[in-house]
């Protein structure tokens, strides 16, 4: 049994400007607004959709559940909709540290 690691790099203000605003637009019912960020950041209409739906599931979060597992993972699954991200499968990324030192 292997495992899976992936690495979103973002910062606080994008999480701000691609993840907590958006969630308020949804959570007000504006999610044309949240369409419109996706369609000016060049996203593509098939992913925008899915950046709509996972915002959805992050306003649907209880104010009880783990923050890494709900609005943490929501972070890392719509900044890989805006930038690159980095996954390996079995390995970890410190561990090119030992490889490449």
């Amino acid at each position: 049994m292997g495992y899976d690691v992936s690495f979103h790099p973002i910062t606080p203000t994008e999480m701000k400007e691609w993840y907590f605003t958006p969630l308020e637009w949804v959570k007000q019912g504006k999610e044309t607004k949240v369409l419109e960020l996706a369609s000016i950041s060049g996203m593509e209409d098939f992913y925008a959709e899915k950046y709509l739906n996972t915002l959805k599931v992050g306003a649907a979060t209880k104010n009880t559940e783990l923050f890494d597992k709900s609005h943490g993972f929501c972070i890392a699954v719509i900044q890989g909709f805006f930038k690159d991200y980095y996954y390996t499968r079995g390995s970890a990324f410190s561990f090119l540290v030992r490889q490449k030192p």
